[in-house]
């Protein structure tokens, strides 16, 4: 989970958890980023941050 879109913590997970998603696999774990965003800002992050794995927005 992240909080927010385009904030300073949330652009280090999403940079950390592309680094280390082959970990999450080979554990057979699925990794999903899920935040309290609104379903447009989360597709504009997603392109912009270009994450391996799926992202899902709040409300």
């Amino acid at each position: 989970m992240h909080p927010a879109d385009w904030s300073p913590v949330c652009d280090d997970q999403m940079k950390l958890y592309n680094e280390i998603l082959r970990e999450f696999r080979k554990l057979d774990a699925e990794l999903l980023g899920i935040s309290v965003e609104g379903a447009r800002r989360q597709a504009a992050f997603a392109r912009d941050r270009q994450p391996h794995f799926p992202l899902r927005a709040g409300p």
